[in-house]
């Protein structure tokens, strides 16, 4: 995508799009205008474009919570089963309860499935481009 990013200061940036709308991002505090830096806590494509410009890595703008070392130390403890938490007993299992657990049944839409794949927030549909003869 082609934005055009003009720095404001240090670490904030104005990014414009092809339509003419704009987003301010702060670098070092991790923001952006269209609020999806903070929620994600990705950076998304106008911080990119901004981090480019500046020369710093997009992985340094992730947050901690999505490299491996945290994620591995969230699995380090022994993680119980819900009923040996609050100290209860394991419900008891009578004939009628039967230990397989199988998915809900659920019914297929009718018509026919779509081809077309629906599009996210922040993608675009891709214009095919025409060649010309001269």
């Amino acid at each position: 995508m082609s934005m055009s990013v003009k720095p404001i200061c240090n670490f904030k940036f104005q990014v414009q799009v092809r339509t003419g709308e704009c987003f301010i991002v702060k670098l070092d505090e991790s923001t952006c205008s269209c609020l999806e830096f903070q929620g994600l806590g990705i950076p998304c494509a106008y911080a990119i474009a901004a981090s480019a410009r500046l020369g710093v890595l997009t992985d340094s703008l992730a947050e901690n919570r999505y490299f491996n070392e945290l994620v591995k130390l969230s699995y380090e403890e022994k993680i119980y089963p819900i009923h040996s938490v609050g100290g209860e007993d394991a419900p008891v299992i009578t004939s009628r309860t039967t230990r397989e657990v199988h998915p809900p049944f659920v019914r297929r839409p009718p018509g026919r499935p779509r081809k077309i794949r629906i599009l996210s927030r922040g993608e675009f549909k891709a214009s095919p481009e025409h060649c010309s003869e001269h």
